[in-house]
């Protein structure tokens, strides 16, 4: 059996999906809302700055253009503060991808039940501007499918104090090691840093080990690792692995992801803890 042939708009989602592939999921998602965003707002204020030449040329009335460009400067503006967003949330998105399903489908129907006497170019126009609506909405819900999938920002490695040595001293070591690194690469970082944090966790002497992802893009340091050892020692030698280097090395040279980091080990200098005896 000869299969169907593929649709226009088949075709482009594949295209617009492979083109974005290379980005992480978040950056991904914050491109594809920018650009909709684009063309949302330069739509709405073209119908709104000439709603009567456009209203003669597509064959409805003014106040409808009116309202639609209206409209459309609110989603769009709504739609670009998304995109600003380091990690937009996922209910503003899916409000995106529901908003834009609804607009397709409201275009339909209006040229099924014939809702306004349109010219023929205002058919054209109704039929045509649904085709990039319905390709955000697909490319948005993709993206946020892929993120729920691998919600980076929600990963964490268990603790593990089955490594810790029982007749041990209380020589418990810290190691913290900051990130300045851009928002736009997060996505992909943390998934190597797991990898390299999943073999350390092999190590005797691991304690624990968490990776902290700051609430703002325009925080300087993006991330915070912190990870406890018994001992330096332990340290010293759980991070000698040639493998770790390896991974550790590769991923300070991928120029893909550039990445500053400053790191160190710490002892407690001072400790305050909420005194649960009071009512």
């Amino acid at each position: 059996m000869t299969p169907a042939p593929e649709s226009l708009e088949d075709t482009a989602v594949r295209a617009g999906t492979r083109a974005l592939s290379h980005l992480p999921v978040d950056a991904r998602l914050r491109r594809i809302l920018a650009l909709d965003a684009t063309g949302m707002i330069l739509f709405g204020l073209a119908y709104l700055c000439a709603p009567t030449p456009l209203a003669r040329l597509l064959g409805v009335g003014g106040t409808l253009v009116i309202t639609v460009g209206g409209l459309m400067l609110t989603i769009g503006t709504g739609i670009a503060l998304l995109a600003l967003r380091a990690r937009p949330p996922s209910a503003g998105v899916l409000s995106v991808i529901v908003t834009g399903a609804v607009w397709v489908a409201a275009s339909i129907a209006s040229l099924a039940l014939d809702w306004w006497d349109t010219t023929t170019v205002g058919t054209a126009w109704i039929a045509l501007q649904a085709v990039p609506v319905s390709l955000f909405t697909v490319l948005q819900l993709a993206a946020l499918r892929a993120r729920t999938r691998f919600p980076a920002h929600s990963r964490k490695l268990p603790v593990t104090t089955h490594n810790r040595p029982t007749n041990a001293p209380d020589t418990t070591v810290t190691f913290i090691n900051i990130f300045e690194i851009s928002a736009d690469h997060l996505d992909a970082f943390i998934t190597e840093w797991e990898q390299r944090a999943a073999l350390m966790s092999t190590k005797l002497g691991f304690i624990d080990s968490r990776l902290h992802r700051a609430h703002r893009s325009e925080a300087r340091f993006q991330l915070v690792n912190v990870s406890h050892w018994t001992s330096r020692e332990a340290w010293e030698a759980g991070t000698a692995d040639p493998e770790f280097r390896k991974r550790t090395q590769a991923a300070q040279q991928d120029s893909r992801v550039p990445v500053t980091s400053s790191r160190g080990l710490y002892d407690v200098a001072a400790e305050f803890s909420a005194d649960r005896s009071k009512p």
